[in-house]
């Protein structure tokens, strides 16, 4: 996203900075995290999809690269899952190309605080049809999301901020355990890597395309949890023969902030 190498008088500019510049366009978001890219053409249909599309707007990654006259840093008052909340220049991970996404009832499902109750996701999105009002408000920071849930170790490599993972912590020294595909860890949070290979960490399943698998990893606290980083999971050739690793999963409802 060639916006986020800009350098803001304000960290309190760079959402509202942003919905200038999509103003002119069918673009509804929510703190920065598209719901679509064309709403008029799926009128009937767009509700359902609103929780894919979401989930396709949470695959973003830091390029461990902050404006220049910047630090790279978190931004107070902005939610972890959103590329908002990150000082430093963001690339969005596209879909694979010609792969089908799976369909299966673990898909996640995203809501937010709406007053004293959850909203799915795919209501605000409705409610902004009916208005045609691009201007989705923000109820808070926090989205709660249902999905499948990882646990997963991650080691450090040569290449800043980037880690290999495994699905054990007994068989990191096995490839059979390894995820092919590599994390990448949001900004320089000395806490978060001051724990990184010493401690399982979560990760939240956004989006399965055949062998390739999307996840969020997060940092739980409680009952509430942040976005540390994310990584693709990529099929393995052995033998000639494309092998995707299973992570062991449970179903999960968790608050991200």
């Amino acid at each position: 996203m060639a916006y986020t190498s800009r350098l803001l008088s304000f960290d309190s500019d760079v959402l509202n900075a942003f919905r200038g510049i999509i103003a002119s366009g069918d673009i509804y978001t929510y703190w920065g995290i598209p719901l679509t890219s064309s709403p008029k053409p799926w009128k009937h249909s767009i509700a359902d999809r609103a929780s894919f599309l979401f989930a396709g707007g949470l695959m973003w990654n830091g390029r461990n690269v902050p404006p220049k006259g910047e630090k790279l840093r978190r931004r107070g008052g902005f939610p972890t899952w959103s590329w908002t909340s990150l000082v430093d220049q963001i690339t969005m991970c596209p879909p694979p190309q010609g792969r089908e996404r799976v369909v299966d009832a673990t898909f996640p499902r995203f809501y937010v605080q709406d007053g004293s109750k959850l909203t799915p996701i795919r209501e605000l999105l409705e409610r902004a049809l009916e208005s045609s009002c691009l201007a989705i408000p923000e109820h808070g920071p926090s989205i709660v999301v249902e999905g499948r849930i990882a646990e997963v170790y991650l080691i450090p490599t040569d290449s800043a901020l980037y880690y290999e993972v495994y699905a054990h912590a007994l068989l990191m020294e096995s490839s059979l355990r390894k995820v092919h595909g590599g994390a990448r860890i949001d900004g320089d949070d000395p806490d978060v890597l001051s724990r990184i290979d010493h401690q399982p960490w979560q990760a939240v399943e956004l989006m399965p395309y055949d062998e390739f698998r999307t996840w969020m990893l997060i940092d739980i606290h409680g009952q509430s949890a942040r976005r540390i980083g994310m990584f693709m999971q990529e099929p393995a050739i052995e033998d000639g023969v494309s092998i995707t690793l299973d992570l062991p999963t449970r179903d999960m409802t968790i608050r991200i902030e």
